[in-house]
């Protein structure tokens, strides 16, 4: 059974399609638990990230990023994906093609395209055998970053998604 400070790193995750990054979120974890009234003394949440990667509900993306499994130990990539880019993104391509049952391929690359870099295109991969996926990041200036809804991914997960006309 899961502890209170455990429920409310889960429910941070949640609102951030799973995904828990220490460098922009910690701030928002320590206010919720000290509000909870927990003790948040130095590395509280490295540790308990640390000890959900041992224990299998969470996976470490890169560092200080985690994905954090669901009610069911799963993890949705097409969730995470727009989370790790840093700035505006959605998830395209062949991902949105397999949830609006216009192909029955598994995306085993998720194509993410960010406004990352501003101007610059830059391309980068970010395998995580973890999930059995790639994120392929595609990086775009910000007045082409267009056709973009926030789609139901069920479990209470949502992700910007490309639209599929």
């Amino acid at each position: 059974m899961k502890g209170s400070t455990d429920l409310i790193v889960d429910r941070v995750a949640r609102r951030s399609g799973g995904v828990i990054r220490l460098g922009t979120q910690r701030h928002v974890l320590e206010a919720e638990l000290r509000t909870a009234g927990r003790d948040v003394a130095p590395n509280t949440l490295v540790h308990l990230l640390r000890d959900r990667v041992a224990d299998g509900t969470a996976i470490r993306i890169t560092l200080g990023v985690y994905a954090l499994a669901d009610a069911n130990g799963r993890y949705n990539p097409m969730a995470i994906g727009p989370r790790l880019a840093l700035g505006p993104s959605y998830v395209s391509m062949w991902p949105v093609a397999s949830m609006a049952n216009l192909s029955y391929n598994v995306p085993r690359f998720v194509s993410v395209i960010s406004v990352q870099d501003g101007h610059q295109v830059r391309r980068r991969i970010l395998p995580v055998p973890a999930l059995d996926v790639a994120f392929y990041f595609h990086t775009l200036s910000p007045e082409r970053l267009f056709g973009v809804t926030d789609q139901p991914l069920g479990d209470g997960l949502s992700a910007p998604i490309a639209g599929t006309e």
